[in-house]
């Protein structure tokens, strides 16, 4: 009979791993994006915040939530965060149209979206689909926050949005 032998790196996840590094390396850089660098610990700070915006709106372990972004710096702060909560992140092809869009919502069973201001408008399908998705429009340009309790927002995001109904606009 063998003995089971734990590789020593076997607990160690992408949130394990951006933790890790945050606290042995904080000023280090994590993440290279035209010209600026973001750090471990500005990493792993943006992630939790990020994390905690998606568990108000109620994104559980198990969860899906789909992520239609660019190559970004917020893509992966966005992967750690959803992971951080246990949920699944569903990559979104941004070259897809609406329609494409809704159904990969509609088929995965996801409960909130992730997306650029400029990709928006791919998330009208889906918010006319089920109407209690949650939506977290990130960008320079992000629109101002619907009336009502104020959301919390990573750095990287400078301000996030749901909508009370209808499509993003």
């Amino acid at each position: 009979m063998t003995e089971d032998i734990m590789h020593p790196n076997t607990a160690l996840t992408w949130v394990a791993q951006v933790g890790k590094h945050a606290r042995c390396n904080p000023g280090g850089a994590a993440l290279r994006y035209r010209g600026a660098t973001t750090t471990w610990q500005q990493l792993d700070e943006r992630s939790r915040r990020l994390a905690t915006a998606l568990e108000g709106r109620g994104v559980r372990a198990g969860d899906r939530v789909l992520l239609l972004l660019t190559n970004r710096p917020e893509f992966v702060e966005a992967l750690v965060a959803v992971n951080r909560l246990g949920a699944i992140a569903v990559p979104v092809n941004f070259r897809l149209v609406e329609a494409e869009v809704a159904f990969l919502a509609e088929n995965s069973g996801a409960g909130a979206v992730i997306v650029e201001e400029h990709l928006a408008p791919l998330v009208a399908g889906v918010r006319a689909q089920n109407s209690a998705v949650a939506c977290l429009v990130v960008g320079e340009q992000a629109p101002a926050p619907a009336p009502g309790p104020k959301p919390t927002s990573p750095p990287s995001l400078p301000r996030t949005r749901t909508p009370a109904a209808g499509p993003p606009t």
